[in-house]
C-alpha cells in the first residue's frame, strides 16, 4: 500500500460524494508506469464500497481493440446494428445500461489502461456523460502517459469542469518516499531512502522493486549513473534468473499467451508443465503474478513492466515455440496472432487466411483492426503484387479509421496499381481536397480499371461519383460511374453513407419535379406508419423531398415515423437533421430544438456534406449568433471546397436565415455576393419542388441585386405540380418585394397584403416577417395598418422566441415614439435549461418516461431528475398538470 497525501485522498473523496448525489461525474488519474495508478484504483475501490461497482482494462497488444470491446466488458448489451448505427445506438444502450444498476445504489464504472482500449467506447461514455444529470455515476478513467498518438481521447469527458476530478501521478514526495522505506526495510537510513527516491524520480514501482531485491549494503552501493528503468529491469532479471525451471516456463507461457488473463489450464498446456500449482505460487510469492479465483483459476503478470522485462530474456526460438502451442489453444483472433508470431518464412496459406480474417472486421467496420491484419498478411507473403494489394488495403482502412490520412501520398503511384490509386483518392478525400481525389481517379486508366478486382472497381467508380458531385459536374458523368460501381458486382459497406445520398441527389437532378418522380413516391400510402420497413429508405427520400417542397407539416409526420422506427437500433442523426428543420419551418422550435441537438455534424473521414441547414437556421433566428456562425463556418469552407450545386443552395437557406436574422447588414450581403456571383444559373439544377431553395435564392438575389435570380425563382415557384399550403404566400412575398425593388410601390403593397393575409400559410416565421414588410411598406400613409401588421408580427416572433427579430420591432416602436404594449404574464415564468425544455416538449408530446430517454439517449434518472425540477418551478405535481400547464402557456417552451 501506497501512502498518499491527503489531496489525493480527498480529491476520490470529492468524486465519490459527486456522483452520490446523483451528479454524473468523471475522475481522471494519469500517470507514467510504475507511478501508483493500479494502487489509487484500489483505494478508490475500497473507498466505494456503497457502490455498484463495475471494472474492466485495456490489454496491451499488437493489434487494434474490438470496437466498443470496453462497453462489452461493462456488460452493455449493445444492438445489432453497422458501426455506424452504434456509434449512436451504444449511447442509449450505455444510458438503459446505468438506469439498471442505479436503482438502488450509485454507480461507479471503472476502465483501467484506458489507452489500449477502443476509441468507440470513450466517445459514447463522453456523449453519454456530457448529456446527463441527475443520475449517481461516476466513471473513474486510469491512463498511462505518455499514451501514443492511437489512445483514445480523455478530454472533455464532462460539459462542466465541476464535474471532473483530474490527478496526475508524478511519483512520491520525498517524504513520503522515505515513510514507504522504513516501514518496508527499517534498517535502511533515511539518507539512503532520500537517494533512492532521487535516484527512481519517485517512481513507486521501481523504488518497492529495488527495496525488495538488494540489501542495505547494495543500496548504499547502488551506482548512481545507472538509471532507474534499468536498475528496475536489472533488479527483476536476477528474480527472474532464481526461479526454479518450471516457474520460469509457466511465466513465460504466461507473456506469451496474453497481456491479460490466461488461464491455468491454458498456461500449463503452452508451459508443458502438467501440474503447474506450484510454479504458480512461486510466481505469486514473487511478486511476478497475480491469480483471479473467479472461474477458471487464472493468472496474469502483476505489472506490464514486468511483462516487458520477462519478454526481453525469452530467447527467439523459444518463443517461436511458444506462440505455436499456444494458436492450438485460444479463439480465432488469437489464433491468428500467435500463428503470425510463430511464422519463420513466408507463408502463402496463412497470409490468404489472415487477409479473410482482415476483410471480415473491415465488412464489420472494424477498420484499424482490418488495417493491422492487412499488414501482417503482406508480411507474410513474398509475392511483390500481393504485397502492394495488401499494402493498399491496409491503407485505406487506415483512412476510414481516422489514422492520420496524408492530404497528398509523399510517392507517385504507378499507372497499374488502381488499388494503390483508390486508396490515395479516399486519403484526399479525407484531408478535404475533393478536386485532388478527383484527379487521382479521372486520370486512372480504363483498361486498368477495368482489370482491377470487383471491390476495387466499386471502390473507384463509387467514390468518383461522390466527387463528380461535390465538384459540380453534369449528372450524365455521376450516373455512368454509378453504373460502373453496380457493374463490379459487389459493395463496400463502408462506402453506404455516401452510396445512397449519391444516387438520390442524382435521381432528383435527373427527374427534377417531373411525373417520374410523383410515380416513385406515389408508391407509398400516405400514411407513413402503413409503410413496410422494407419501404423506409423511400420513405425518407419523400420526406425530405416535402421538406424541400415546403410540405413542413406532412414531412415532419413522415420523419417522426421514421426516427420512432429506427429506436436504439440505428443511428437516427440524418432523419433528426431534417426533422430540425421541419420543424423549425412549421414553428414547432422547441422540438426543433431537440432534434437539432440529436444530430451533431459527425463529420467523418468521406463527409464533405455541408451542414443541414435546421440546426443554424434555429440558433439564428433565436438570437445565437455565435453558435450559427460556428456551424456555417464550417460549411462555408466545405461549399469552397467541393462546390456542389445543390449543396450550395442548401447551404444558401442557412446563410440567407442568418443574414435575415442579423438585420441585412451590408457586410453579411457582400459576403453572398462574393460566394454567390452565379447565382441565377445555379438555380439550373433546382426544380419547381425545390420551394426552400428557391425562396431563399430569390431573398439573396433581392439584396445581392441579382434580380434576375429572383424572377428565375419565382418563375419555377409558380410551377410547381403540387404546390404547398405555403407557396401562394411565399410567390406573393417575393414578389411584392421585387416590386419594392423596382419601384412599384402600390403593387408592392397589393402583393404583400395578400402574402400577409394567407391564412393557409404553414411557416409561421415567414408570415411575421411579411406581416413587418407590410408595415413597413404601409408607413407613413396608412400608420394604423401598419401598427396592426407590426403588432401581430412581434406576437409570432414573440411566441416562437425569435429574439432578434422581437428586440428589432421593440427599436421600431422607440423611434417611431409608439406606445409599447403592456407586459405579456408569460414574461414572469420561470426559465427553464435547454435541457429541461427538450424533456418537456417530448412530454407534451404524450412520450414516456422512457420514450424521451431513448429519443435523447439518456437515462430515465436524467428525464426524472429534469422533470422534478420542471415541477418544483411551475408548482405542479404530475405530467398530466404539466402537460395542462404548457398547453395554457406555450410560451414556455420558447424560453
Amino acid at each position: 500500500m501506497l501512502l498518499w497525501s491527503d489531496e489525493q485522498l480527498g480529491a476520490l473523496t470529492d468524486a465519490l460524494e459527486r456522483a452520490r448525489r446523483a451528479t454524473p461525474s468523471a475522475l481522471v488519474v494519469e500517470g507514467g508506469p510504475g507511478e501508483g495508478k493500479t494502487s489509487l484504483m484500489a483505494e478508490l475501490l475500497e473507498r466505494a464500497a456503497d457502490f455498484r461497482i463495475t471494472t474492466a482494462e485495456g490489454l496491451e497488444s499488437d493489434s487494434a481493440p474490438e470496437p466498443f470491446d470496453l462497453l462489452r466488458a461493462w456488460g452493455v448489451a449493445l444492438p445489432p446494428g453497422t458501426p455506424d448505427d452504434l456509434a449512436v445506438t451504444s449511447v442509449g444502450a450505455l444510458a438503459a445500461h446505468v438506469d439498471e444498476l442505479t436503482v438502488d445504489r450509485p454507480l461507479l464504472l471503472v476502465v483501467d489502461d484506458v489507452q489500449w482500449t477502443d476509441h468507440e467506447s470513450v466517445d459514447s461514455v463522453r456523449t453519454l456523460l456530457r448529456q446527463l444529470d441527475g443520475t449517481p455515476l461516476l466513471v473513474a478513467v486510469f491512463c498511462r502517459v505518455p499514451s501514443g498518438s492511437t489512445a483514445p481521447r480523455v478530454d472533455g469527458l464532462v460539459r462542466a469542469e465541476s464535474r471532473l476530478t483530474r490527478m496526475t501521478l508524478s511519483g512520491l514526495t520525498s517524504d513520503a518516499a522515505v515513510a514507504l522505506v522504513a516501514r518496508e526495510r527499517p534498517t535502511v537510513s533515511p539518507m539512503t531512502a532520500v537517494e533512492l527516491w532521487r535516484h527512481t524520480e519517485g517512481n513507486p514501482l521501481f523504488l518497492t522493486s529495488l527495496l525488495r531485491e538488494l540489501d542495505p549494503e547494495q543500496l548504499d552501493d547502488l551506482p548512481r549513473a545507472l538509471p532507474a528503468p534499468r536498475a528496475f529491469a536489472d533488479a527483476l532479471g536476477r528474480r527472474l534468473a532464481r526461479l526454479d525451471e518450471p516457474a520460469r516456463d509457466v511465466l513465460e507461457a504466461t507473456v506469451v499467451l496474453s497481456s491479460g488473463w490466461s488461464t491455468v489450464l491454458d498456461v500449463a498446456a503452452v508451459s508443458g508443465r502438467a501440474e503447474p500449482f506450484g510454479a504458480v505460487q512461486e510466481l505469486v510469492d514473487a511478486g511476478l503474478v497475480d491469480v483471479r479465483q473467479s472461474g477458471p483459476l487464472s493468472l496474469r503478470c502483476s505489472h506490464a513492466l514486468v511483462r516487458a522485462a520477462a519478454q526481453q530474456v525469452i530467447g527467439v526460438p523459444r518463443r517461436r515455440s511458444l506462440h505455436a502451442r499456444a494458436a492450438t489453444l485460444t479463439g480465432r483472433s488469437d489464433v491468428l496472432d500467435h500463428r503470425i508470431a510463430a511464422a519463420a518464412s513466408y507463408d502463402e496459406a496463412l497470409a490468404a487466411e489472415v487477409e479473410q480474417y482482415a476483410a471480415a472486421a473491415h465488412r464489420a467496420g472494424a477498420y484499424r483492426r482490418a488495417g493491422h491484419y492487412f499488414r501482417s498478411a503482406c508480411a507474410l507473403t513474398s509475392e511483390p503484387s500481393r504485397r502492394r494489394t495488401l499494402t493498399a488495403r491496409a491503407g485505406w482502412d487506415d483512412v476510414l479509421a481516422g489514422i492520420g490520412p496524408r492530404p497528398h501520398p509523399d510517392e507517385p503511384h504507378a499507372a497499374d496499381d488502381a488499388d494503390a490509386v483508390a486508396t490515395a483518392a479516399l486519403e484526399a478525400t479525407a484531408a478535404r481536397d475533393p478536386r485532388h481525389a478527383l484527379d487521382l481517379l479521372e486520370t486512372l486508366p480504363g483498361s486498368v480499371l477495368d482489370r482491377a478486382e470487383p471491390l476495387v472497381r466499386y471502390r473507384a467508380h463509387l467514390l468518383a461519383a461522390y466527387l463528380l458531385l461535390l465538384t459540380g459536374a453534369a449528372v450524365d458523368r455521376v450516373d455512368a460511374r454509378l453504373a460502373a460501381a453496380d457493374a463490379a458486382g459487389v459493395t463496400d459497406p463502408a462506402l453506404a453513407q455516401i452510396a445512397s445520398p449519391v444516387r438520390g441527389f442524382a435521381t432528383a437532378r435527373r427527374l427534377g419535379d417531373g411525373p417520374q418522380m410523383a410515380v416513385i413516391l406515389g408508391e407509398l400510402p400516405e400514411d407513413p406508419a402503413a409503410v413496410p420497413a422494407g419501404g423506409r429508405d423511400l420513405l425518407a427520400w419523400r420526406a425530405i423531398y416535402r421538406v424541400y417542397a415546403l410540405h413542413v407539416r406532412t414531412a415532419a409526420r413522415d420523419l417522426e415515423v421514421l426516427v420512432d422506427a429506427s429506436g436504439r437500433t440505428r443511428d437516427p442523426s440524418a432523419l433528426h437533421e431534417q426533422l430540425a428543420l421541419a420543424r423549425w419551418l412549421s414553428g414547432d422550435w422547441a422540438l426543433a430544438a431537440v432534434s437539432a441537438q440529436l444530430s451533431p455534424n459527425r463529420g467523418g473521414p468521406l463527409s464533405l456534406w455541408s451542414v443541414e441547414a435546421g440546426g443554424a437556421a434555429l440558433d439564428a433566428t433565436r438570437g445565437r449568433f455565435d453558435a450559427a456562425d460556428a456551424r456555417l463556418e464550417q460549411a462555408i469552407t466545405l461549399a469552397r471546397r467541393a462546390p456542389w450545386p445543390e449543396g450550395r443552395l442548401m447551404l444558401l437557406v442557412a446563410r440567407a436565415v442568418r443574414t435575415h436574422a442579423g438585420g441585412v447588414a451590408p457586410d453579411a450581403v457582400a459576403r453572398l455576393a462574393a460566394d454567390y456571383p452565379d447565382l441565377e444559373s445555379l438555380l439550373a439544377v433546382a426544380s419547381p419542388a425545390d420551394g426552400l431553395l428557391l425562396l431563399h435564392a430569390g431573398l439573396t438575389g433581392l439584396w445581392t441585386g441579382q434580380t434576375g435570380a429572383t424572377e428565375t425563382a419565382l418563375a419555377l415557384l409558380e410551377r410547381a405540380r403540387e404546390p404547398s399550403r405555403s407557396d401562394r404566400a411565399v410567390i406573393a412575398w417575393l414578389s411584392g418585394q421585387l416590386a419594392g425593388h423596382l419601384g412599384d410601390r402600390g403593387r408592392a403593397v397589393s402583393l404583400l397584403r395578400a402574402a400577409a393575409g394567407d391564412e393557409q400559410n404553414e411557416l409561421p416565421l415567414y408570415r411575421a416577417h411579411m406581416l413587418a414588410d407590410l408595415a413597413d411598406v404601409l408607413e407613413p400613409d396608412h400608420r394604423d395598418d401598419a401598427t396592426r401588421a407590426r403588432s401581430l408580427a412581434r406576437s409570432i416572433y414573440r411566441r416562437l422566441d425569435a429574439v432578434p427579430y422581437v428586440e428589432r420591432l421593440a427599436q421600431t416602436r422607440v423611434r417611431r415614439d409608439v406606445t409599447d404594449p403592456s407586459p405579456d404574464p408569460d414574461d414572469y415564468l420561470p426559465p427553464l435549461t435547454d435541457r429541461e425544455r427538450d424533456v418537456v416538449a417530448l412530454l407534451v408530446q404524450g412520450l414516456s418516461y422512457a420514450q424521451i430517454a431513448t429519443r435523447l439517449f439518456v437515462t430515465r434518472s436524467a428525464v426524472a431528475f429534469h422533470l422534478s425540477n420542471t415541477y418544483a418551478k411551475f408548482d405542479v405535481h404530475s405530467r398530466h398538470d404539466l402537460t395542462a400547464y404548457v398547453l395554457d402557456h406555450p410560451s414556455v417552451l420558447t424560453g
